[in-house]
């Protein structure tokens, strides 16, 4: 019989999460290479896969040791000949940064490119405290589940939408008469209770919300209230 490996079945995993949230007319794309990955003290050998939003290090050595990173926990890419560094927001194996080796460097690069790190909303707010059309990036704490994933918070005209990268099943969707209460402890944390279903906490990635776009927020959802 054979055996699969952990590092198999994590790269089975990605793939099938990627098919499963890509349009059924879509044929997703599985970019393989032979990598080096950096290490305190060395390098380790493996496989790169690029599919979709992830990044599969499969570790040929170790394999319990393979991981994949979404795209938007990346928040710069530099190369230098053969080599490309990975700048993250969240550590990976407590890794602030990753940096392979490859045969095929440029497309990694590109791959991390594709996603706005560290950028500013879509929209800046004004100074009425108006945020509607603004994109945040967010990282999404699982709570009672544990883990989390990371995402976009867009600040619509009649609600909220979390679009999450790497896990499509906690993608959601409110409009401002779904939601019970919204709370912020500081301008990087955002806590959202509706009516129906599980509450998210949310973790701003980069640009926070002030306060005066946070009042913006509450009175859109009082308003709604009143219609």
């Amino acid at each position: 019989m054979k055996t699969i490996t952990p590092a198999a079945r994590l790269a089975a995993a990605v793939l099938a999460c990627s098919m499963a949230a890509a349009p059924a007319v879509a044929q997703t794309e599985v970019q393989m290479h032979a990598a080096e990955l950096a290490v305190p003290f060395g390098v380790v050998a493996g496989q790169l896969i690029l599919v979709s939003d992830q990044l599969v290090f499969i570790n040929t050595a170790t394999p319990a040791e393979s991981f994949a990173i979404d795209r938007a926990n990346v928040r710069d890419a530099g190369r230098e000949d053969t080599v490309v560094t990975l700048s993250l927001r969240e550590p990976v194996l407590d890794l602030p940064e990753l940096r392979f080796r490859l045969d095929a460097p440029t497309e990694v690069v590109d791959w991390a490119g594709r996603v706005g790190a560290g950028a500013e909303p879509t929209r800046m707010a004004s100074s009425s405290g108006d945020t509607s059309g603004t994109t945040h990036q967010v990282k999404h704490d699982h709570m009672m589940l544990r883990g989390s994933c990371i995402g976009q918070l867009t600040i619509m005209d009649d609600g909220l939408s979390f679009e999450s990268v790497g896990e499509i099943n906690h993608s959601r969707q409110w409009s401002f008469l779904d939601i019970k209460e919204i709370k912020q402890d500081g301008i990087y944390k955002l806590e959202v209770s509706p009516f129906l279903g599980n509450g998210y906490d949310f973790e701003m990635v980069g640009q926070g919300l002030n306060s005066q776009e946070f009042r913006g927020l509450v009175d859109k959802i009082a308003a709604a209230r009143t219609r």
